[in-house]
């Protein structure tokens, strides 16, 4: 019957976001654990076109074929969902799935007097149900509950009303129903990164970036990836992002001004109490006084970070007291427990912004006897994300704010996974010709698999979804990578810079939502889409980037 069958769905899906598992032999019999994936941050989403969107945050290694036998189990019961909600609202019945998610079934659903409120309300059930089936928690079940269109219920009325033709009018009523993805709300750090609006970052911020710009060298220099001036902005805009006090995002802005433990170059001399005094001045007394630090003690004694990179030990050393280190100008040195987790924090920021394999000053300007490497090599980003996940798990304790990354510094990537994950996404990269689509998504979703901190491989997807007609799930992708993004504050593909990225994913997931709307323009065009003076000599409709930008904004959540 119809209440079973709901029940019985209702049941399965329970089941399914309970022990977070995908395992096609767990799902088919009834086991509870499953070994492949039990990470809870695993989400589910429903697409109603017959196809299913795994989004895994992080779970541990499992068999490509053990992955497709998963994929084949859950599609089933997702084909039994959707043509049951589906045949429900064709009905006039919606309430009876929803009504189960309380365990009570409305035995008047089918009423006549109650269709019109039935119809109207279909919209907020399912999206409420969505949530459900997603396995969210409630601050992010948006991120995959999908949100309905407005149809039209005439279709559905006439079939209530007794129309026994009804076969054409439930096809076009099923097409009718169709989703669309919210674009997640941009961070207001974001929106002043990506526009360098320094004084949103920090009340001094124009003034310390003109401060910096009047210094050639800054400008000239060639750094890892971009110039000296350049990567102390990114570096800066990526704490300040992550909402870090002022001294540890001005320390950031500077870092290696007294040049560093690796790096041999510098702006002011650490020895000299005039430079010192200018860098105050620009700074203000706190933030020169760390980054003085930062440029001249040795940081690889800070929590054995030293052998956290060079894989000697896998957890950093938990600071449990003050840290001693060597001092290039004053010999030992008792550091702090909080300036030792603010220089270790500014350290992952400084390498996040640099993260490709091939590096300017590391690789060429500091090999005297000439480089091995050609720069700028391929931009294959460079493996780092197992020691920023484990220095930050260890010094989270002592830092004013926890940043966003690595689920708030509570989960510690492997350099196995890492390696795996990036190999597996610049596979698709330099292979794109030869690979098939399946095998780039193959490979695209093992990325994501090793590593789920990054937005790269979910944009890849989005655009093979895009080019295969499956626009929900193009969709969820785009915006996975923009919420990724937003939380990184940084790309980890340096091919193209963050504010490029970001833009892009936004363009993807707009395409793929106004594809889901059928609407005449995939991109905003004018209010007459015929309009000759409107199309350019390629046939291409027109399209104002204001109105685009804004149709964007205007798609965005509101909290």
């Amino acid at each position: 019957s119809t209440q079973q069958l709901a029940g019985s769905l209702l049941l399965l899906w329970q089941k399914i976001l309970r022990t977070r598992s995908l395992s096609a032999t767990n799902l088919l019999h009834s086991s509870t654990n499953c070994t492949h994936c039990t990470h809870p941050s695993l989400t589910l989403c429903i697409e109603l076109n017959d196809r299913l969107s795994v989004l895994p945050s992080q779970h541990s290694t499992s068999q490509q074929s053990t992955v497709n036998s998963q994929r084949k189990a859950i599609e089933i019961i997702m084909k039994t969902t959707i043509a049951f909600l589906s045949t429900m609202m064709l009905v006039g019945a919606t309430t009876a799935f929803n009504s189960t998610s309380t365990s009570t079934i409305n035995s008047n659903s089918n009423n006549n007097n109650n269709n019109n409120n039935n119809t109207r309300n279909s919209q907020t059930r399912f999206e409420a149900n969505s949530a459900i089936i997603c396995g969210l928690s409630e601050d992010r079940a948006v991120s995959c509950a999908p949100r309905m269109l407005t149809t039209t219920s005439s279709s559905m009325n006439d079939n209530q009303n007794g129309d026994n033709d009804s076969s054409s009018t439930q096809t076009e009523s099923a097409a009718a129903m169709i989703t669309t993805v919210p674009f997640p709300q941009m961070p207001a750090k974001i929106h002043a990164l990506i526009h360098k609006d320094w004084n949103v970052l920090d009340p001094h911020g124009e003034q310390m970036m003109q401060s910096l710009k009047g210094i050639d060298a800054a400008i000239e220099f060639a750094h890892s990836r971009s110039t000296f001036y350049e990567h102390l902005q990114g570096t800066f805009g990526i704490l300040a992002a992550w909402d870090q006090p002022e001294v540890v995002r001005r320390t950031g802005l500077v870092h290696t001004a007294y040049s560093g433990d690796l790096f041999q170059f510098y702006l002011f001399d650490a020895t000299s109490d005039s430079d010192r005094s200018d860098l105050r001045a620009i700074l203000g007394e706190p933030a020169e006084a760390l980054t003085h630090l930062f440029g001249t003690v040795n940081r690889g004694g800070l929590c054995d970070f030293a052998s956290v990179v060079n894989q000697t030990q896998i957890h950093a050393k938990r600071i449990t007291g003050p840290q001693t280190v060597h001092h290039r100008v004053y010999g030992e040195w008792a550091m702090s427990e909080t300036d030792a987790a603010n220089i270790l924090l500014v350290t992952i920021a400084d390498y996040l912004d640099q993260m490709v394999e091939t590096n300017g000053w590391r690789d060429h300007h500091q090999i005297e006897e000439g480089a091995t490497v050609l720069y700028p090599g391929d931009g294959k980003p460079a493996v780092g994300f197992y020691w920023f996940s484990a220095v930050c798990h260890t010094v989270k304790e002592w830092l004013q704010v926890v940043p966003p990354i690595f689920n708030d510094c509570t989960t510690i990537m492997s350099i196995e996974d890492e390696t795996k994950g990036r190999d597996a996404y610049w596979n698709v990269v330099q292979h794109e010709k030869s690979l098939s689509e399946d095998e780039q998504v193959v490979l695209l979703t093992d990325a994501i698999k090793y590593n789920p901190f990054v937005a790269e491989p979910h944009i890849m997807l989005s655009q093979i979804f895009y080019r295969q007609d499956h626009y929900y799930q193009a969709a969820v992708e785009a915006r996975a990578a923009l919420e990724k993004l937003y939380v990184l504050a940084s790309a980890w593909d340096k091919r193209r810079a963050f504010e490029y990225w970001v833009g892009f994913s936004r363009i993807l997931l707009l395409k793929a939502n106004r594809k889901l709307e059928e609407n005449p323009c995939i991109l905003p065009c004018s209010a007459d889409a015929n309009d000759p003076l409107y199309i350019n000599y390629q046939g291409l409709k027109l399209t104002p980037l204001r109105d685009m930008v804004q149709e964007m904004k205007d798609r965005e959540e509101q909290y």
